[in-house]
């Protein structure tokens, strides 16, 4: 069937922006000038982390809408219902993130409208946001009439620019905008907005009213935590248990493995360390008990984790975690990280749960359930006895990502969280429901239902180790006009996911309680969830009632439709980005191999590969000089992105203090190139503001130094100097620099595919290219 046969008539894509929340509408608009009855076959995209909540389908003059309903009560239409004449819509999954709408018997001439809605949450990055939205028209795909606006409602004046399409901004005021595309731009391009704080803040938040009489009102809050390094001279002493059993096989082994490597490279040297793997037997990785953390033992225990293959289908997870509560430390308390699919027996679950309950002692444990279908009870028990937090790996989510961001927690600074003051407001219902930690330099989002006059302060105060804490956040300015109806989703989605975690812990009627809570918010916010389903409904106009009867009109969805549609989890990392535009016969087989490794899984490979003192190389044996120069290249694959850098911090971190204490120390080592590499490193992160204080210092001495050297043997004029301490050149001429020599993507993508790490020099070349 050619383009003209099919004719995109109308494009309309409307946003709305609301803190840290997203909801977009796409509306197409075709026509069959085919003059013949046909089935149709819609394409649409959906980030991964997204949840539907609209769809819209307009059949001449037919309406059909979404509605959101409890999976038994949709089986009960369907089996009540007769659907004689009515040919079934179907939506199944198409392809990573783009899902395919099948509709039959659309008539000649006949007009089809189609409206899509869902929301997101974007991630807070360089004191802002970036959304990307997917190139929506083919060159040969044009339609007549084109739409395209965004509303912006932000917490705090917002500088908002495009890199890529010409916009106009309306403003109405420093937090209230509306965004829309010059004239002359189209869809044919991927579209990026890029939202920066003007003047960032700790904490704000915004309200919105939903019943004046009763002066109840949602109180939408955000908080960001920068707190100052802990100094830990005694160091903590980690265990690391490893499921190896059959059941692991394979890709939730090779990623444990992986999330493995990464927490050894988030130690300190005051630190010390075990590794016990386990199925039927277990394998400790230093029997005489933990060992320190240098850069020998780091090594070592890289070879024993790549060691580890699966060689039983049984598990004796009771006798590891006996070893990992009775190993003894030198001082302190042991933290563990307990990584299971688990397949443990009911009779000894409960044996398990009753002796970690009985021996924990001061000590703590971390369990991670590495499988959609693992037994989310018996997990969350260990956490409950074992004082810690429990993690859920769940489908398509990087398991490296999950462990290292929780275990960035565990040694990151905190903030115990002791009491908020709501002044004179009335607290109905907190998401989340208690608030025990803040984490630092992760954003943190509190919703709450309350009522009274919105005056005043509220303040979160608590400790962060002895030292007292306290925010304040004014009420007398937030009042929200706009974006209302996604704040409220945005409520109730959190509500949801609250109600989920919690319920994986219960059984029973508390469980069956929680389910049905889920699915009256489900339905009540139009959200799709795990328990709910997508229905749709026809209004006729009855002649002898005079009003509206609606029917059910069958929508088939696949599993893989549904899963992913409903169960977008906001903590995890937005994917705005995709094309629409690929071809629906497109094989995996068929696209470039190169193109299969994105920079995500680039910056994996590379954190991977650095030694306990902070450098990043592939060997011990290397020169000094080209350990900063790759260790320079690896800290700027990081920090010439846009991805989300809490999961490197303390990687980071180590990075820029062994470049910046190498550099002070010798000297001579410092040339053209590495003058160049090195002030561009420190820009690029310290313009990130990951770095800690301390860190802070050596820089500025490793700087002074630089531009000394540079001065010296006067590699620039003074004014160029002036020019090189600004980010924007100096990073521009070190990417210049970077990519002037020849790369190898074939080469890099053998070393990658056959576990070969003899070159992260160029592996971060190649991360740093693909930016460009």
């Amino acid at each position: 069937m050619s383009v003209k046969d099919v004719k995109l008539e109308r494009l309309s894509i409307n946003g709305h922006i609301c803190g840290e929340f997203v909801e977009f509408t796409l509306s197409e608009s075709f026509k069959n000038n085919t003059g013949k009855t046909i089935d149709g076959e819609y394409v649409f995209p959906m980030p991964e982390t997204a949840v539907l909540t609209g769809l819209e389908i307009r059949l001449g003059d037919r309406t059909l809408e979404s509605v959101v309903e409890g999976k038994e009560d949709v089986e009960n239409i369907f089996s009540e219902e007769s659907f004689d004449g009515l040919n079934p819509l179907k939506l199944e999954s198409y392809e990573n993130n783009l899902y395919k709408l099948t509709i039959k018997d659309i008539l000649p001439s006949e007009l089809v409208k189609i409206k899509v809605s869902y929301m997101d949450h974007m991630i807070y990055e360089d004191d802002g946001y970036r959304l990307t939205l997917p190139k929506i028209i083919n060159d040969d795909v044009m339609p007549n009439k084109f739409y395209f606006s965004i509303i912006v409602k932000s917490m705090v004046e917002m500088v908002i620019e495009s890199p890529s399409h010409k916009i106009d901004i309306e403003r109405e005021d420093e937090t209230l905008c509306k965004i829309t595309l010059e004239d002359t731009e189209v869809l044919d391009r991927d579209f990026v907005l890029d939202l920066t704080e003007k003047h960032p803040i700790e904490a704000s938040g915004m309200y919105y009213t939903i019943d004046e009489e009763k002066e109840e009102s949602i109180l939408y809050l955000n908080i960001l935590p920068k707190l100052d390094e802990e100094i830990n001279d005694q160091g903590n002493n980690y265990t690391f248990i490893l499921d190896k059993s059959n059941s692991m096989m394979g890709e939730k082994l090779e990623q444990g493995k992986n999330a493995l490597q990464l927490c050894l490279r988030n130690l300190d040297d005051t630190d010390t360390f075990n590794i016990i793997a386990f199925d039927e037997e277990i394998i400790i990785f230093s029997e005489k008990g933990k060992v320190p953390y240098t850069q020998e033992n780091l090594r070592k225990a890289s070879e024993f984790i790549n060691s580890l293959q699966p060689s039983s289908e049984e598990e004796n997870l009771m006798e590891a975690l006996k070893i990992a509560l009775e190993e003894k430390n030198n001082e302190g308390i042991s933290t563990i990280l307990l990584f299971t699919d688990d397949n443990v027996e009911d009779e000894e679950e409960d044996q398990i749960l009753d002796y970690v309950k009985n021996n924990i002692g001061d000590n703590r444990i971390f369990p991670f359930g590495m499988d959609t279908s693992v037994n989310s009870y018996f997990i969350n028990k260990i956490a409950e006895y074992g004082y810690g937090k429990p993690e859920f790996i769940y489908y398509d989510e990087k398991i490296e990502d999950m462990v290292v961001r929780q275990f960035s927690r565990i040694n990151s600074p905190q903030i115990d969280v002791l009491k908020i003051d709501w002044a004179n407001l009335d607290v109905l219902r907190t998401y989340p429901r208690s608030i025990e930690y803040l984490y630092d330099r992760e954003q943190f989002s509190i919703f709450a239902l309350v009522k009274g006059s919105l005056e005043g302060n509220i303040s979160i105060m608590g400790k962060v180790g002895d030292e007292d804490y306290k925010v304040t956040i004014n009420m007398d300015s937030f009042d929200l006009e706009e974006n209302v109806d996604l704040i409220r989703r945005a409520w109730g989605r959190m509500r949801i996911e609250s109600i989920s975690e919690r319920m994986r812990g219960e059984r029973g009627e508390v469980a069956e309680s929680m389910k049905n809570k889920i699915i009256e918010i489900s339905k009540e916010h139009k959200i799709l969830s795990e328990e709910t389903e997508l229905l749709m409904v026809e209004g006729f106009q009855d002649p002898v009632l005079g009003a509206t009867i609606k029917k059910a009109v069958p929508l088939i969805v696949d599993e893989e439709a549904l899963k992913d549609l409903g169960s977008g989890y906001f903590i995890d990392s937005p994917r705005f980005l995709y094309d629409a535009s690929k071809k629906a016969n497109k094989k995996k087989s068929e696209i470039d191999s190169t193109k299969l490794v994105s920079r995500e899984e680039l910056l994996r490979i590379i954190a991977r590969n650095q030694f306990a003192e902070g450098s990043f190389d592939n060997s011990e044996e290397s020169t000094l000089y080209d350990r900063v120069e790759n260790t320079c290249l690896a800290l700027l694959s990081f920090g010439l992105g846009k991805e989300d850098l809490n999961l490197y911090n303390k990687q980071i971190d180590k990075g820029i203090r062994y470049v910046a204490r190498t550099l002070t120390d010798v000297e001579e080592l410092l040339d053209e190139n590495l003058c160049i590499l090195a002030l561009s490193t420190f820009k690029a992160l310290g313009k990130k503001g990951v770095l800690r204080n301390n860190t802070d210092q050596d820089i500025i001495e490793a700087i002074e130094i630089i531009n000394n050297v540079i001065k010296y043997n006067e590699y620039t004029t003074l004014d160029g100097l002036t020019k090189l301490n600004r980010f924007d050149i100096i990073t521009e001429i070190a990417i210049r620099t970077i990519v002037s020599e020849p790369i190898d993507q074939e080469q890099i993508m053998d070393k990658i595919k056959y576990n070969v790490k003899e070159n992260i020099r160029d592996i971060a070349r190649y991360a740093i290219s693909k930016l460009i």
